[in-house]
């Protein structure tokens, strides 16, 4: 099922005439393959091919519907700059090509109601479309993420669009207005994105041997953002700017507008809910395989049918300098059956005390232990509409550092193979301490780290040595 046949399996009509132009317009693009995926190399065609077509509009006035879409997979890495349907090279594939800027003021000009269909799994920048709707800007009526579809995802999507069916999903990610101040920006793939357009400064991602030259090879990501990924880097920042810990910044609310423009979590409905919170634990939280639960009767207080999506998070206690902590991290989620306007459903939230625990890797808080913990002070535990928004929240308190040894599913000793300097996992140690400096830290989170330099990818000729004998490192 196509994107024409799923709004066309509703009470929706399909302009066949705008249809016929971009499908002719595809067709003519054609195909490449790369990697061995077929990919298609069709950019958004200029509007002048619907100069033809504009006699039909007014018997399709309703609204008009602009389809947005990105690919990258393993292999063809988003490219970064020098972008096709890009007149400025610095510009990333994530931004609105021009065609596409072209093309909503176009819509805008022809149609009172404008909805854009973001057919991506990657987050597009578009703080411009969700501006509030002027002649003069790219604001648009609403905007519907509808991902990769798959074989028959399409389906339904014309019956989101009439209201027969409201809106349920939430974002599985931070959509930001600028992920060129992403922390994990400066050192994504191939790494030309930090020497401009024409990367005059050679940049790459390969590591380099001891002397010098260049080990094609091997190639190197360096997640220097550290723990602080997606929403846990935005609502810590934003939370520990709210508190005050930064002189340089000290609005947190227009830092978090200027930042991000959905949260995670984050989603809509043509109908609206009232939470209660109706059941939680109290007191204090013994041991880690300890189940925390809360309940939360939700009543649809809307004129139209749906579900909706309850979201519980974690707050752990943090100390400057200590143990890397983000200060939400999701525990739990649930999602209602379909509700009718005055419906309720009670739903339960629960997870395990051992989800709330830290990865301290270097002893942080002198405490004798590194390995996961829940270390002593207030838990707090949030309802939460998104990320961003709290409903309500419960304190749990640890009394005394509570060390996670084992595995409460499994009973398994948890060993952090990945970091043993002696014993049999040793040799799979892949920490490169060189790159400590530039791992990102609660201690400054706005400050995002820089791209690692030829001097931090430059390989002993130990490290050499040790890839060469592990088949599970070697290049393919």
């Amino acid at each position: 099922t196509d994107l024409v046949a799923g709004v066309e399996n509703s009470s929706l009509s399909v302009n066949k005439g705008v249809e016929n132009v971009y499908r002719k317009a595809i067709k003519e693009a054609g195909n490449t393959t790369q990697e061995g995926f077929t990919l298609s190399t069709a950019n958004e065609r200029p509007v002048s091919i619907l100069k033809d077509i504009e006699y039909s509009y007014g018997r399709y006035a309703d609204a008009a519907i602009i389809t947005l879409g990105r690919s990258g997979s393993e292999g063809s890495d988003i490219k970064m700059k020098n972008c096709d349907g890009h007149s400025n090279k610095e510009d990333h594939f994530l931004q609105l090509e021009d065609n596409e800027i072209a093309l909503i003021k176009y819509v805008k000009k022809h149609f009172d109601k404008v909805i854009v269909l973001v057919n991506s799994a990657n987050t597009l920048e578009l703080g411009e479309l969700n501006a509030e709707k002027t002649e003069d800007n790219l604001g648009v009526d609403a905007i519907l993420h509808i991902g990769h579809l798959g074989n028959d995802g399409a389906a339904h999507l014309g019956d989101i669009l009439d209201g027969t069916i409201s809106p349920s999903g939430r974002t599985v990610d931070t959509w930001i207005n600028d992920l060129t101040t992403s922390p994990s920006y400066a050192n994504f793939s191939s790494l030309t994105q930090n020497g401009g357009a024409d990367n005059t400064a050679g940049w790459n991602n390969n590591l380099y041997n001891p002397d010098g030259t260049v080990n094609a090879s091997y190639h190197y990501a360096e997640y220097s953002d550290s723990i602080y990924v997606g929403y846990k880097y935005y609502e810590t920042a934003y939370d520990d700017i709210k508190s005050g810990n930064y002189a340089n910044i000290t609005d947190a609310d227009k830092w978090y507008n200027d930042q991000v423009t959905y949260p995670f979590g984050y989603g809509l409905s043509y109908t609206s809910f009232k939470w209660q919170l109706v059941g939680a634990g109290q007191g204090e939280i013994k041991s880690a395989n300890e189940t925390v639960t809360l309940k939360v009767k939700v009543t649809n207080t809307g004129k139209v049918a749906g579900k909706d999506v309850v979201q519980m998070y974690v707050n752990p206690p943090y100390t400057l300098g200590g143990i890397e902590k983000s200060s939400a991290n999701l525990v739990a989620f649930a999602k209602t059956d379909t509700l009718k306007p005055g419906e309720s459903q009670t739903v339960t939230l629960q997870c395990v005390a051992q989800d709330f625990a830290s990865f301290d890797w270097n002893d942080a808080n002198g405490n004798g232990y590194t390995g996961y913990e829940l270390e002593a002070g207030d838990y707090v535990i949030s309802v939460n509409n998104n990320a961003h928004e709290e409903a309500f929240s419960v304190t749990r308190t640890v009394k005394e550092d509570i060390e996670c040894k084992t595995d409460y599913t499994t009973g398994e000793t948890i060993k952090a193979v990945f970091s043993q300097n002696e014993g049999v996992w040793a040799e799979y140690n892949s920490v490169i301490m060189s790159l400590k400096d530039n791992l990102m830290s609660r201690v400054d989170i706005t400050s995002v780290p820089v791209a690692a330099t030829i001097a931090n990818r430059t390989m002993s000729q130990g490290f050499v040595d040790a890839v060469k004998s592990l088949d599970m490192h070697g290049s393919y």
